[in-house]
């Protein structure tokens, strides 16, 4: 293992400071401490220790899709040690069960990461403190992937402890928000984010009827050239243009045009995707949908929904005629009182049609 370390990469900060550094953060899924083949974290919450070889700490995080331009690992000593304390930062793709994975030995062939001294002795103050360690270069080339960073003292030394750092549970300041280990990264200037202003729609259309028009707005709230493309998976609706192309703040706006005239009586659904299509830089929360619902209705005496009121509703409304809604015949309580009585055979006269002749969708208040 080398013992080469470069405390430039090491920089100790103040609360403010690291709070005011990053636009994004990323905790955690998994971190845990062993000692030997101990798993602490199968006793208990432990914190993160680093002492010799074989007192190490993981770290289990899965990194974001987009680029950053800058990205660090952020720690938080928690006591006093008695001489200065070189770690050594090793990663790879790797996941692991915080409560029962003892492999401590696993780590050691990974490939270096960085480095950095924890300074912060018995002797120099503050005592509590934040470290944080440069991860850019490696966070960017594994954008998306489950990475696992782990942390072993630079050399072999006599049973020293070492220092120890908050974990993901906030052991020991009751506080993981604040003082937990984790990511912070900033995204890259010339990134693209995809954004639309509304994630579903909802319409309501007589039978045989269409819609009027409406209308997104597709923003690149990034930077770069967002390049998209629009589609969806029902042929009775279309969106104008079906693609578009935007620099940095930049918006367009989309029409969604219907054909829902020949959709049968009852609730339809479609999906609208915007997905990037060949930006300068891949889009971050690529791809968005729009959700549409048009729910298509008759009138209440329509019983057998196929947009007339005759015989065959009439047949079903009789046998549904009582004190009391029966199992199945909810349907036919019009005024929704509870029966089935006379009232409701009112509203069904108002609105009988004959058979194959449209219903009148204004008959004595009864649509729906």
């Amino acid at each position: 293992m080398s013992n080469t370390l470069c405390k430039a990469c090491t920089i100790a900060m103040a609360l403010t400071a690291i709070t005011a550094f990053g636009q994004n953060r990323i905790n955690p899924n998994a971190d845990c401490t062993l000692r030997g083949e101990v798993n602490y974290n199968a006793v208990g919450e432990f914190g993160l220790g680093v002492k010799h070889h074989g007192t190490v700490s993981y770290l289990e995080f899965t990194l974001g899709n987009a680029p950053a331009s800058q990205a660090k690992l952020v720690l938080n000593q928690r006591d006093r040690i008695n001489e200065p304390w070189p770690i050594l930062v090793r990663g790879a793709e790797f996941s692991f069960n915080e409560n029962t994975f003892t492999a401590w030995t696993t780590g050691l062939s990974w490939p270096l990461v960085g480095s950095f001294v924890v300074d912060r002795t018995q002797y120099t103050y503050p005592w509590v403190v934040f470290y944080e360690m440069d991860l850019t270069s490696w966070y960017n080339a594994n954008l998306g992937k489950t990475m696992s960073l782990f942390l072993v003292r630079a050399q072999e030394v006599v049973d020293i402890w070492g220092p120890m750092f908050e974990d993901r549970e906030g052991t020991k300041t009751g506080n993981p928000a604040m003082y937990g280990p984790r990511i912070e990264w900033v995204l890259a200037d010339n990134v693209p984010i995809l954004h639309r202003n509304v994630p579903t729609i909802d319409r309501i259309v007589d039978y045989t009827e269409n819609l009027s028009q409406d209308s997104f707005m597709v923003t690149n709230t990034g930077g770069g050239t967002l390049a998209y493309a629009i589609s969806d998976n029902a042929p009775w609706l279309s969106v104008n243009p079906p693609s578009g192309s935007l620099g940095g703040a930049q918006s367009n706006n989309h029409t969604i045009n219907y054909s829902v005239n020949n959709l049968g009586i009852g609730t339809h659904q479609a999906l609208i995707t915007i997905s990037d299509n060949g930006s300068s830089s891949p889009a971050v929360d690529s791809p968005q949908t729009i959700a549409v619902t048009v729910q298509v209705r008759t009138v209440l005496p329509d019983l057998d929904l196929d947009g007339d009121v005759d015989q065959e509703d009439f047949g079903k409304f009789q046998a549904c005629y009582g004190t009391s809604v029966q199992p199945g015949c909810e349907m036919a309580d019009f005024n929704g009182d509870g029966a089935v009585n006379h009232i409701d055979f009112g509203i069904f006269l108002g609105c009988f049609s004959g058979a194959n002749i449209l219903a009148d969708k204004t008959c004595d208040d009864a649509y729906q």
